[in-house]
């Protein structure tokens, strides 16, 4: 039976959290009796910070592919002005006077 010292490195969550554990379960003989020693590592922080990564690289492949497609429209639209700007010719055909 445990005693309550042993209990001391435990502290309950006062909001309820989810959590996410990795276990190995060890066959082993002790006292020539088979017996398991069972170990839980706590690996939430580790699957947050893997998720984090995750949504980073997504996050940038999605501004890389953004910023290319608004690119090539823009690019054709400042090639357009400086046309006009060195043409002024097309503009008065066009009625534009300013």
């Amino acid at each position: 039976m445990n005693k309550p010292s042993e209990l001391k490195h435990f502290q309950l969550l006062e909001e309820p959290t989810e959590l996410e554990f990795e276990i190995e379960v060890h066959n082993i003989i002790f006292r020539s009796r088979p017996s398991q020693i069972v170990i839980v590592k706590d690996v939430t922080k580790a699957m947050q910070r893997a998720e984090a990564d995750t949504k980073e690289k997504l996050s940038d492949i999605m501004i890389a592919t953004t910023s290319h497609d608004m690119r090539t429209p823009l690019n054709a639209m400042k090639n357009s002005l400086e046309l006009l700007k060195e043409k002024p010719a097309i503009r008065e055909a066009d009625g534009d006077t300013q």
